[in-house]
């Protein structure tokens, strides 16, 4: 496995994250990272999901995929957190779904609001005229996500195999063009996924 875009990414998120949110600026830095990462090793995992009924599939990796058990130095208030990231494999739909797990804990299999926040972005028509970011605000009252874990096992040290379901509302950040202000994402199942832990505190 190459390190260097992990190390990267570990450098940008403690430059970049100042509060117990992610700003809109940083989370596209993120996901510019997690999507570069995701060209350089192989697949991990796999999700699919409906989007206002539609079906959507996408693919990770084991460079996008983290898991930092003991937190980060002015992220999350600094509790453990991981990061799942799919990129859509099925062109010209270029979207990629990210979902963000705060107070992560290998033991607890179940999720709310409170401990969620899942962006989507990018187009599904590939016309950039029309890219959209839709997601959850943790803790907000009109959030509305769940994660169930049914699988969650540590294999070694450095590696947890995952699978589960999740689902949400995703309500529009920014859009150009004529575009829905809300999907609803159900249905959604991630298989295998391959996470990479961090087991000190950066």
């Amino acid at each position: 496995m190459k390190l260097l875009p992990i190390i990267y990414f570990v450098f940008i998120l403690i430059i970049a994250c100042k509060s117990d949110s992610l700003k809109d600026e940083n989370r596209e830095i993120i996901n510019s990272l997690l999507l570069a990462s995701s060209l350089q090793t192989e697949n991990s995992g796999s999700f699919s999901c409906k989007l206002n009924s539609t079906k959507w599939e996408g693919k990770g990796n084991f460079d996008s995929h983290f898991y930092f058990s003991k937190g980060m130095s002015g992220m999350f208030d600094e509790n453990p957190f991981a990061i799942f990231s799919f990129k859509s494999n099925t062109a010209p739909d270029d979207r990629q779904l990210t979902i963000s797990i705060i107070g992560f804990n290998e033991k607890k299999t179940e999720y709310n609001s409170s401990a969620l926040e899942i962006r989507l972005e990018g187009t599904s028509s590939g016309d950039l005229a029309y890219s959209q970011i839709l997601g959850n605000r943790r803790q907000n009252q009109w959030s509305d996500a769940k994660l169930h874990f049914s699988k969650l096992n540590r294999i070694s040290n450095e590696e947890i195999i995952a699978s589960g379901e999740v689902s949400a509302v995703l309500r529009s950040h920014k859009s150009f063009g004529k575009l829905s202000n809300e999907l609803a994402l159900t249905q959604g199942v991630f298989t295998d996924v391959r996470i990479k832990v961090y087991n000190e505190k950066y």
